[in-house]
């Protein structure tokens, strides 16, 4: 019994870091989007070099499994 537990704590040690690994990719791909428009979301400057268009859903295949991005486009 104590390895079935062990191994289902393996399991979730793998889904979180997959989790983790998809957060951090998706927070990098807006940050990436609001440097390259030169503005965050909703904001309005005069240096603003574009503005949003959506996203487009992804599939990025890695070590800890298939990860679902939606990647922002610009116009």
């Amino acid at each position: 019994m104590t390895r079935s537990k062990s191994t289902k704590k393996t399991i979730n040690d793998a889904d979180f870091l997959k989790q983790m690994v998809q957060t951090y990719l998706q927070e990098y791909l807006e940050q990436e989007m609001a440097l390259h428009l030169g503005a965050l979301p909703y904001e309005r400057n005069a240096v603003r070099r574009g503005y949003r268009n959506g996203y487009k859903p992804r599939q990025l295949n890695t070590r800890v499994g298939k990860l679902f991005l939606t990647v922002p486009q610009d116009r």
